[in-house]
């Protein structure tokens, strides 16, 4: 598959090697993930309808799904049975991932 965005890739790879220092062992079982992108803030508004160069949130979580696979986080992608993404414009550009077990946050979410 061909990266669309041409920064997709070396910004995939920063990811990976961040999560790499933060893996514990790998996950086992349905995970849930939760990304908030904090993108860099637009010199312009955004136009409306949205342009390709606006960052999909779609593209984003598919590459950190991606990292989360590569770096050893979850055996595979298909692992993940609830994904949360969310993005926002910020003057400090990053994201915030988390990654936890399902039925532990499910046994959280009921007590």
């Amino acid at each position: 598959m061909r990266e669309a965005n041409s920064k997709a890739r070396p910004w995939r790879n920063v990811v990976i090697e961040a999560l790499s220092k933060e893996a514990p062992d790998t996950l086992e079982g349905p995970v849930r993930v939760s990304a908030n992108f904090y993108m860099p803030m637009l010199k312009n508004p955004i136009p409306y309808p949205v342009t390709r160069s606006s960052y999909d949130v779609d593209k984003l979580a598919r590459n950190i799904l991606d990292a989360l696979t590569i770096a050893k986080i979850v055996g595979d992608d298909s692992q993940v049975v609830t994904l949360v993404a969310t993005k926002e414009y910020s003057e400090r550009p990053g994201v915030q991932i988390t990654v936890e077990n399902y039925t532990e946050f499910l046994d959280r979410f009921w007590e």
